[in-house]
């Protein structure tokens, strides 16, 4: 009865979700944690809130559903806040479409190489 409620730190300062992926993590703890997504700020930590491995387990599947990207628990581990998830959800995302790019680029090159063998071998 002593211990302060979930999500309460002594000193914790609240920083306020910054952008749409931040948002959207914020209702992703909020649900998984139990608490209200008002006092979840994008600097506290996880298991500061009340989090633990198996709440872990479910954020990755909500995370998942919301986002469409399956990061390692091992990973989750290593990002600990909404500020550092976000992060980590926009650089896959980055990287994600900088490979399409340059795979599009490879086959459009390749497409182009592939004519031209053609039109020599018919001269």
């Amino acid at each position: 009865k002593k211990l302060p409620e979930p999500g309460y730190t002594p000193g914790d300062a609240y920083v306020a979700p910054g952008n749409e992926t931040e948002e959207k993590l914020a209702v992703v703890w909020s649900k998984v944690l139990g608490i209200e997504k008002e006092s979840i700020g994008v600097e506290t930590g996880f298991f500061r809130l009340g989090g633990h491995s198996l709440s872990l387990v479910k954020m990755k599947a909500r995370i998942k559903e919301e986002f469409n990207k399956d990061i390692p628990v091992a990973r989750m581990f290593q990002l600990p806040t909404i500020r550092a998830l976000a992060g980590y959800i926009r650089e896959e995302t980055m990287n994600r479409q900088m490979a399409e790019e340059v795979l599009e680029e490879s086959a459009a090159a390749a497409e182009t190489t592939l004519r031209l063998l053609e039109e020599l071998e018919d001269e």
